[in-house]
């Protein structure tokens, strides 16, 4: 089985509309033989939580993400694709 989860993104008034991001996460499900267990407007993050680049978050930051994948996966776990 292979799972994708999506790398945070940085919200703000730089941040493309949110629809790119969407249409992007659907293009991805319909291309790949895996399984997108995230949402990407589940993976926003402000500014203030990313120390350097779009895939570095703060120490906060990274038990939001943390956190947000744990609940990806069990929310996968307890549906029927993961029984």
């Amino acid at each position: 089985v292979c799972l994708i989860s999506l790398s945070p993104i940085a919200k703000g008034e730089f941040t493309a509309p949110v629809e790119s991001f969407e249409e992007y996460q659907k293009s991805l499900e319909d291309q790949l033989d895996a399984t997108v267990i995230s949402d990407v407007t589940d993976y926003f993050f402000p500014y203030e939580q990313f120390y350097d680049t779009n895939y570095h978050l703060t120490d906060e930051g990274a038990v939001i993400r943390t956190e947000q994948l744990i609940a990806d996966l069990k929310n996968w776990q307890s549906s029927e694709q993961g029984s």
